[in-house]
C-alpha cells in the first residue's frame, strides 16, 4: 500500500475536475441524438490479511463519451476520491479510446488504447502513463505500461474473445499480466463475461510474486453483479475477493 497524505484542497479539486469533465462532455454532445445514461457501482474488497475496503463509482455515458467520479476507503484509514473521463472515436479501421484520471493526493494518469482491424477481428495496442503519485489502483493492472493483444467475434454467435498482455515499461518492476476476456450476449436483456488472468512480477525490490485471477460478471437489463478472486491483487502479498453490484438508469 502506498503512503498517502491528502492535500487540504483535495476534495474541492476532485469536485472541480468532475464538473469540468462533465461540462466538456455535455458540450461535446450538444446537438447529437444521444441519451444520457448512468451507471452506479458500489464495491466491497476483502483481503486475506484481514483488511477490507469499499468503493462507490458513478458514471455518466454520452454515447461515445463517459465521465465518472468515485470514492475509495479501506479499514486502514486510506481514503482517495477520483474523477475521470474517456472518449472513443473511429478513424477508418482504427478505434481510439482516450482516458484520463485525477485522484486526491495529486495523482494524474492517462492512457490510449486502440483496436485496429474489422469488427470481427482486430489487434489491441495500448499505452498508459501516470505522474507516479500515491494511488490505489482499481484497474488491478500496471498503469505505466504497454498493452498488446487481439480480439475476435467469429468463434461463436454472440461471443467476443480478447487475449492481451500488459507489462510495466517504466518502473523496472518486471510486472506482467495476461488476460483472456470472454463476453457473451445471452439474449437482448442479459449478458455475461469471464476474465481470466495470470500475473508475475515484483511486489517490492526483493519479493517476486505470481498468481491467477478470475472475475465473473452477469448483467440483466438494468442491473449487474460481479465476483472476483485475485491472487496478489495489485502485486501485493494478500489475495483479494471482490464483490460489485450495479444499476443502469
Amino acid at each position: 500500500m502506498f503512503e498517502f497524505r491528502p492535500r487540504q484542497n483535495g476534495h474541492a479539486t476532485i469536485l472541480a475536475t468532475a464538473s469540468l469533465l462533465a461540462c466538456t462532455a455535455l458540450h461535446a454532445d450538444d446537438g447529437a441524438d444521444r441519451r444520457l445514461q448512468w451507471k452506479l457501482t458500489p464495491s466491497y474488497y476483502d483481503n486475506s490479511d484481514g483488511t477490507h475496503a469499499y468503493d462507490v463509482n458513478l458514471r455518466a455515458d454520452f454515447g461515445d463519451q463517459r465521465v465518472w467520479i468515485g470514492d475509495y476507503r479501506d479499514s486502514q484509514g486510506y481514503h482517495q476520491s477520483r474523477a475521470g473521463f474517456d472518449a472513443v472515436t473511429q478513424v477508418g479501421f482504427v478505434n481510439l479510446d482516450f482516458s484520463g484520471q485525477y485522484a486526491t493526493g495529486g495523482f494524474w494518469g492517462g492512457s490510449v488504447t486502440t483496436q485496429i482491424g474489422s469488427d470481427d477481428n482486430y489487434a489491441i495496442v495500448g499505452w498508459g502513463r501516470t505522474n507516479l503519485h500515491a494511488y490505489y489502483n482499481l484497474n488491478f493492472d500496471p498503469n505505466d505500461a504497454i498493452t498488446a493483444g487481439f480480439g475476435t467475434k467469429v468463434l461463436a454467435r454472440g461471443l467476443e474473445a480478447q487475449l492481451y498482455h500488459i507489462w510495466d515499461d517504466r518502473l523496472t518492476t518486471r510486472q506482467h499480466v495476461t488476460h483472456l476476456l470472454l463476453r457473451y450476449a445471452i439474449d437482448d436483456g442479459s449478458r455475461c463475461s469471464l476474465d481470466f488472468s495470470y500475473k508475475h512480477g515484483l511486489a517490492d525490490p526483493e519479493t517476486y510474486v505470481h498468481g491467477y485471477a478470475i472475475a465473473a460478471t452477469y448483467a440483466w437489463h438494468h442491473a449487474f453483479a460481479r465476483l472476483a478472486y485475485d491472487q496478489h491483487a495489485n502485486f501485493n502479498l494478500p489475495n483479494q475477493k471482490r464483490l460489485s453490484v450495479g444499476l443502469f438508469f
